[in-house]
């Protein structure tokens, strides 16, 4: 897992390689509860990663990439 501090650090969906993920989790902490957790491909959880910080400054924000998906 990693704090997405500047999430342009997440790779663009059109560059991927076999070995990138199809889909990022993005997680919003307040200290040790989850506010939300949202699941898209690269480009989309960089640009919702983004948009939770300007909106909420002072909670953590952290990534993940997800391998696979648990309903498939």
């Amino acid at each position: 897992m990693r704090t997405a501090q500047a999430a342009g650090h997440l790779q663009d969906s059109s560059s991927r390689g076999q070995d990138t993920p199809a889909r990022i989790v993005v997680m919003v902490w307040f200290g040790d509860h989850l506010l939300s957790s949202y699941v898209a491909e690269p480009a989309l959880a960089a640009r919702f990663a983004t948009a939770m910080q300007r909106r909420l400054t002072g909670v953590r924000i952290t990534t993940a990439e997800v391998r696979q998906m648990p309903w498939k």
